[in-house]
């Protein structure tokens, strides 16, 4: 996993803040450059045991997986719950993910 988060810029992100609705993330590098990202209604984020994926859903009914040490790259994109996703888990394992949200069910 790396050792530091990069906001885009190519510099380290140094801090970062979520407003009190989750709508927005804030971040400064270590440049000084204040950025600011939209959460795209994403609910629900979880990292796998190990700490290199990170999987998050939302309103979009798709659960997402990113490697961090691709720089953040997508490496899947699975059916999630029918309604909003409020919840995402790994396996302790790591190799499964799991989601939950408004339709009841849980879809792995």
């Amino acid at each position: 996993m790396p050792s530091s988060v990069h906001d885009g810029s190519g510099a380290r992100v140094e801090r970062m803040a979520a407003s009190g609705d989750g709508t927005h993330v804030a971040t400064i590098d270590a440049d000084g450059d204040v950025a600011m990202w939209n959460t795209g209604g994403t609910e629900a984020i979880a990292f796998d045991p190990g700490g290199g994926l990170l999987a998050a859903g939302g309103q979009d009914r798709v659960v997402r997986v990113y490697r961090l040490e691709d720089g953040f790259g997508q490496i899947a994109a699975l059916p999630g719950p029918t309604g909003d996703t409020h919840f995402v888990a790994f396996s302790p394992s790591g190799d499964r993910v799991v989601a939950a949200g408004n339709d009841g069910a849980v879809y792995s």
